[in-house]
């Protein structure tokens, strides 16, 4: 914590004094030093970056990954709760946001960077992004999120991804009754 005020201050000091940005590059995405980060670590104990990107301010709590996807905080109501939505209304509440919804595929890699397996969700554990799970009196339960990929052959079933465990469940596109929200999703190069 004081490691990372500490570079904040003096990005913030170095900007105002000197007129110039400091930046360091991390595969594909550059961060500027000050940036608030968070780290996670795979299977094989590599480290992967997430910046806060506060760029889009329809998507909340958002965070962008190596990949230069950002992803958005859990869709809420003007009260704070979660908003529950079927498929298509979790579709079309990103589109109206200028994002879309995660695929199959997003999520898998997001699982990877937080410890699982590319097939399996052995190993995963929720970090990073907020929401992935809640916590219900002593219980803690999973958030489902919807991704954009269909079943191939039934094309009335969608891909949900349960945060708390990292799996997938296909559920009916038309489900929302209090069970499945949206994280929102921009790719940025």
């Amino acid at each position: 914590m004081k490691k990372s005020f500490t570079l904040l201050l003096i990005s913030l000091l170095s900007n105002l004094l000197l007129g110039c940005n400091f930046f360091h590059k991390t595969k594909k995405i550059e961060i500027a030093l000050g940036s608030v980060i968070k780290k996670s670590r795979d299977q094989s104990g590599h480290e992967h970056i997430f910046v806060l990107d506060q760029s889009i301010p329809a998507l909340g709590e958002a965070w962008r990954d190596e990949s230069g996807m950002i992803w958005g905080d859990i869709l809420k109501n003007t009260d704070q709760s979660i908003r529950y939505l079927n498929h298509e209304e979790a579709t079309v509440a990103c589109k109206k946001i200028g994002a879309i919804l995660p695929t199959e595929s997003d999520f898998t890699r997001l699982r990877i960077y937080m410890g699982a397996q590319s097939d399996l969700y052995e190993g995963y554990t929720p970090q990073v992004l907020p929401n992935l799970y809640r916590k219900q009196g002593e219980k803690i339960l999973s958030n489902f999120f919807w991704a954009s990929t269909t079943d191939w052959l039934h094309y009335h079933l969608a891909y949900i991804f349960g945060g708390k465990l990292g799996g997938f469940g296909i559920v009916n596109r038309l489900f929302a009754d209090d069970f499945a929200s949206a994280r929102c999703v921009v790719l940025k190069n």
